[in-house]
C-alpha cells in the first residue's frame, strides 16, 4: 500500500509510483494536442469564410448569410456561454446597442 504513495527500492513499486504520476500529464498533454487541433480548424473555417465573401454575390446569399451567423454565434456561445454574455463583453461604456 505504501509503495503506491512513494518510490521504494523496489523497482515494480517505482514503475507504477512514477506511471500513476505520469497519468496526469499525458492526459494534460493530449487535452493540450486536441485544443491546438480545433484552434487550427478554427482558424482554417475563419480563413474559408473569408475567402466566400471576397465575392459581392455570396455575400448577398442569404444560405451563405446564415450559415456565416450560424458559425458566429456558435463561437461566441462557446467562448462565452450564452449570447448575452458574450454581447455584454463587447459592450464599452455602457452603450445600449451595438452596430458593425
Amino acid at each position: 500500500d505504501t509503495a503506491l504513495s512513494s518510490p521504494s527500492s523496489c523497482g515494480v513499486a517505482t514503475a507504477v509510483w512514477a506511471k500513476q504520476r505520469s497519468l496526469p500529464r499525458a492526459f494534460e498533454r493530449a487535452k493540450q494536442a486536441e485544443e491546438k487541433l480545433q484552434q487550427k480548424k478554427d482558424l482554417q473555417v475563419a480563413a474559408d469564410w473569408n475567402e466566400c465573401f471576397k465575392s459581392a454575390a455570396n455575400r448577398r446569399d442569404p444560405e451563405k448569410l446564415a450559415l456565416f451567423w450560424t458559425e458566429l454565434k456558435g463561437r461566441l456561445i462557446k467562448k462565452f456561454g450564452t449570447m448575452n454574455a458574450a454581447l455584454n463583453s463587447v459592450k464599452s461604456g455602457g452603450e445600449e446597442s451595438l452596430s458593425f
